[in-house]
């Protein structure tokens, strides 16, 4: 690991990620329970793989960022605690930079908020919906000014985006995080958020404990040097402690006794009040436990994701262990095993007699942790009275599954911070099984909870009482927590319980509007969001709702700070108090301005199609041919010293639009040697909406393979004729291994290649290109089902990376799998609604499935929509596949075009169409493309003499860029793509572009050829492919 890995790392582990803290070959600290111990440095693979760590990501850093200060404040009540952590970070670099800060929290924290200093204030953040969070953060940073972004990625699982970090300077940033403090013995366990390998300049910590004295607070390890008083006239507890060049060399602890007092607050926000209550229950509610009835046949569902490297798997074997061995004792137990990643292995059984599962373990053991992880993979084996699933719940493949067990109980184990914990304990409980999270519980207390009944909350009354939640169902030491909205003075909450040994138990809390606590209506708001976010395919519009009204980073929500009261008007954002009146008052004024720009954008739109039908209903050839008759007639008349003009010269529809320095970056470039000699294409594919492309990722790769062909027939009558008479051949530039050990592996069989992969992953575990060249070679040899475990492995990089996921999808619907790329390219829909791309891509994945009338709507939207003025031209490329979809839809199809503008519906047929688009956002790729006279299309030559015409260069999205053709003239055409520059602050070493030809476009000859490739830098040209026109 670089040093500056090192130091980003070190930022992050500040933001209370402090379940797995710490490096291959260093003691790795755990939490265990409520407790903490310390697990023996390991130094193989399977530990280098399992420790990722929270991360800054900054590549453009030449040093590490540093630490220059840290506050933390925190204070405690209870099981609850709030800290406000401020960070300074100081970049030593010269140059101005972005940082991303990623970081997983533990099951029961959560951010409640941040704030950035811009102009030596601190603004806090405010709220607003994810996806439109992140088009105004890239939107904002595009101009230059100073934004910041929360988001909740998966699971527990956050990111924090930061612009700028200024050179040779230093920028401060606050979070506040709460959180349920777990219980060990009726003590809870705070563990301070100093976990990490680096110096910080200077640490400042002071912990605040109303109500508590100071015999009830005991020190843990890693205390040295605090000062532990009584503060304020209460005599509360109060730890202080402070640091210069400090580093962390094991856990901060502190242990608070709670004693048997029940605790309540409450707390008027928003014109409500909400109540917090901490409540003992009585002894008999755990007395008594009874034994639970051993499984017959075992259904053992294991996450072998590449995720699951981040689980502590060395724990989950010690329960495991404990498990089998009860349940085996005195009869055989069957354990059916499924592996479970992009989809679930073939179930393997094995029988267990007086815990002897060594066969089992050796296989567990032997696991090859690879490929994303399919929701659908992770349901109950068939045939089993119980099953045990072992996850991180981070799905991210394939369809979503609402119910991964109806018919029996399944238990769910994590051991993992980050986990998705909401969503595996719903899961649990729909079954009737139990939750488990290792991270806050020992092995053998755990073994103890699944062979033991445990005592349960049926139900609760109260008069004026309302929204009442809780942390647990099943409490765990004898202590709930609950939360709700209380409308009286004072009350009673009624529980009524279920003991350990199956007996009702009812008491009654009494709750006071009097007792007043500052974190009683966050902790309502956490723990309703919990309960939510395990229900978030159908309660989204509950979680913005809840995120909004609190300022929570949730799955739907984010918390952006900006610079000015301008950008919150531009994007009509609710500021923070201190600019709201300003606000109000320019936003009227912005209202006012405002004048059908609607209507005025579709009317754009169908002005630049007519000009379209006028380009393809021209005669080109003659149109050539009659201007050089003129320019041969008009130079007989002239002097002879008059200068002659180009002979390829034309004119072009539209003007240049930009600068004449940039233009010259355009200058035609030799023309290339021919590619391979081109392979005969299938001689008749059905007309089909084609869908593929590019996503970020960072390394040399280039794939090709043909697109799934998709039935075609006429919905409006006899399909079109096709636009070229002559016969094309495609052949597209091949793959090509750019690394020694791809190469080793083409020169293998597919189960030695894999072998292979298998020993380079755990250092290229977050390379997109790794993945995507590792599974070219499964491709190429025929194993599709490697390929596209391999391939899946780009979601696991990042779920939240919609550039990464698009090239995903794009490459699975070249592999002929568009079901599995479906569900990726909605995600993408939800990611980036902003950008016209995500519906496209969208749309023509539905077409490809038969869906065409939701294809349809699809494709409709990103014709009549405004986009943001980087997306040039997309309308009419995609205006060119709708009515291209229209045209051959099958004849039975009742398709609903009321919302299509009729002007806009027209046909036109392509002889040779080609669409270049690229991963990577504020990067300008160009499409060339060389006709058979030698004259090449580009931006600077958008229409050739034959007719060929090139849409507006894209040089700040991700294209698409199409180059247009009715009539190909007979010979070789050659397709090019070149890098010519971003205007990113993060940026990977190479783009990864796509590029998709194809002749006889709209016609029921339609063929189709993908090639994706990647170009490195500025200036980079490569050779995409050739079409060959017979006569």
């Amino acid at each position: 690991m670089s040093n500056v890995c090192q130091k980003f790392l070190s930022v992050v582990c500040l933001l209370g990620a402090a379940v797995l803290l710490g490096a291959p070959g260093r003691l790795v600290w755990a939490q265990v329970g409520p407790s903490t111990a310390v697990v023996a440095a390991q130094t193989d693979k399977r530990s280098e793989q399992a420790w990722t760590g929270p991360r800054l990501l900054s590549p453009q850093a030449r040093q590490p960022i540093q630490i220059a200060r840290v506050s933390v404040q925190t204070e405690i009540v209870g099981q609850a605690a709030r800290s406000q952590i401020e960070v300074v970070f100081k970049n030593p670099n010269a140059q101005v930079l972005e940082g991303e800060l990623v970081f997983p929290l533990a099951e029961g924290q959560s951010i409640t908020g941040f704030a950035l200093d811009i102009q030596g204030e601190m603004r806090p953040a405010v709220p607003i919906e994810k996806a439109k969070g992140q088009q105004i953060f890239e939107d904002v940073i595009r101009r230059r000014v100073d934004p910041a972004l929360l988001e909740k990625t998966q699971g527990n699982n956050y990111k924090l985006r930061i612009y700028p970090l200024p050179a040779h300077g230093e920028r401060r940033v606050t979070l506040e995080l709460i959180e349920t403090l777990p219980l060990r013995q009726g003590q809870a366990l705070y563990r301070l958020p100093l976990q990490w390998p680096q110096t910080l300049g200077q640490v400042d910590v002071r912990v605040r404990m109303p109500g508590v004295r100071m015999g009830a607070v005991q020190p843990g390890r890693g205390m040295n040097g605090a000062v532990i008083r009584s503060a304020g006239v209460s005599a509360d507890a109060e730890l202080v402690w402070a640091q210069k060049n400090w580093m962390a060399r094991q856990a901060m602890e502190l242990g608070i006794r709670l004693g048997e007092t029940p605790y309540m607050a409450s707390q008027t926000f928003d014109g409500q009040t909400f109540f917090y209550a901490e409540v003992p229950l009585p002894s008999a509610f755990t007395h008594s436990p009874a034994q639970l009835p051993r499984p017959q046949r075992l259904g053992l569902i294991w996450d072998a994701s590449g995720s699951a490297t981040r689980r502590d798997l060395p724990r989950e074997m010690a329960l495991l262990d404990g498990l089998l061995g009860a349940w085996s004792h005195n009869a055989e137990l069957t354990v059916d095993v499924v592996l479970a990643r992009e989809r679930a292995q073939p179930a393997q059984r094995f029988v267990v007699k007086q815990g002897d599962w060594r066969a089992l373990r050796e296989m567990l053991e032997r696991v090859a942790y690879d490929g994303a992880t399919a929701t659908s993979a992770l349901v109950a084996v068939p045939g089993c009275d119980l099953n045990l699933l072992f996850s991180d719940g981070l799905t991210n493949f394939g369809p979503a599954v609402k119910t991964l067990s109806p018919q029996v109980p399944m238990h769910v184990v994590q051991s993992s911070a980050g986990a998705d914990g909401a969503w595996l304990r719903q899961q649990a409980q729909d079954s009737g099984g139990q939750w488990l999270d290792l991270t806050r519980t020992t092995p053998v207390q755990a073994v103890k909870m699944l062979m033991q009944s445990r005592g349960r909350i049926k139900a609760w009354r109260g008069a004026g009482l309302s929204d009442v939640v809780f942390s647990s169902r099943q409490p765990d030491e004898g202590r709930v927590q609950v939360a709700g909205v209380l409308s009286e003075a004072s009350t009673h909450l009624t529980l009524e319980l279920e003991s350990a040994a199956g007996q009702p138990i009812t008491m009654q809390v009494p709750l006071s509007a009097q007792e007043r606590g500052a974190l009683a209506a966050s902790r309502w708001a956490a723990m309703s969001m919990a309960a939510l976010e395990a229900e978030r395919g159908e309660r989204k519009g509950d979680i913005v709702r809840l995120g909004k009204r609190f300022g929570l980073a949730s799955s739907q929500t984010s918390l952006i700070v900006l610079d000015s009261v301008n950008d919150y008007v531009q994007h009509e954002i609710a500021p923070p108090g201190s600019m709201r009146e300003s606000y109000e008052r320019l936003l009227a004024q912005k209202w006012q301005q405002k004048q059908q720009s609607g209507q005025q954008y579709l009317e754009g739109v169908v002005r630049r199609f007519q000009n379209r039908i006028q380009w393809y209903e021209r005669d080109h050839w003659a149109l050539a041919q009659a201007r050089r008759e003129a320019e041969e007639k008009a130079r007989g008349m002239r002097d002879a010293q008059t200068v002659v003009p180009q002979s390829g010269a034309v004119p072009v529809d539209r003007p240049l639009s930009a600068p004449l320095s940039a233009a010259l970056r355009h200058m035609p470039a030799p023309a290339p040697a021919p590619v391979s000699a081109p392979a005969s294409a299938p001689a008749s594919a059905p007309a089909s909406a084609p869908a593929s492309a590019p996503a970020s990722a960072p390394a040399p790769l280039a794939a090709s393979a043909p697109l799934a062909d998709v039935a075609s027939a006429s919905a409006l009558g006899k399909s079109a004729p096709s636009a070229n008479a002559g016969t094309s051949t495609l052949s597209l530039s091949t793959w090509n291994a750019s690394e020694d050990f791809s190469r080793q592996m083409q020169a293998a069989s597919a189960e030695q290649a894999y072998a292979l992969y298998l020993q380079e992953r755990p250092s290229r575990s977050n390379s997109a290109a790794f993945f995507l060249e590792s599974a070219e070679v499964f491709f190429a040899k025929g194993a599709d089902e490697l390929g596209v475990r391999v391939l899946s492995n780009l979601a696991e990089i990042s779920a939240e990376h919609r550039a990464l996921l698009r090239v995903l999808a794009y490459r699975l619907q070249q592999a002929k799998r568009t079901d599995l790329a479906l569900p990726l390219l909605a995600r993408v829909c939800e990611l980036a609604p902003n950008e016209p791309q995500s519906w496209r891509d969208w749309g023509l994945a539905l077409a490809q499935l038969g869906q065409t009338q939701a294809a349809v709507d699809a494709l409709w939207r990103v014709v009549s929509q405004p986009w943001d003025g980087r997306f040039r031209d997309v309308d009419q490329t995609t205006l060119a596949e709708l009515n291209a979809l229209i045209a051959t839809a099958p004849k039975d199809a009742l398709l609903d075009l009321s919302k299509i503008d009729s002007r806009l519906l027209k046909h036109l047929p392509l002889g040779l169409r080609i669409v270049l688009r690229w991963d990577a956002d504020n990067t300008d790729i160009d499409l060339h493309v060389v006709e058979p006279s030698g004259e090449e299309a580009m931006y600077s030559r958008p229409l050739t003499q034959q007719g060929g015409k090139v849409s507006a260069d894209v040089t700040g999205g991700y294209g698409p860029e199409e180059y247009a053709l009715r009539k190909p003239q007979p010979g070789i055409y050659k397709v090019k793509a070149q890098f010519f520059g971003h205007r990113q602050q993060t940026v990977s070493n190479a783009t990864t572009v796509q590029a998709e030809v194809t002749t006889d476009f709209g016609t029921p000859a339609q063929q189709i050829q993908i090639l994706t490739l990647r170009l490195s830098g500025p200036a980079s040209m490569a050779e995409v492919g050739t079409v060959t026109v017979k006569p």
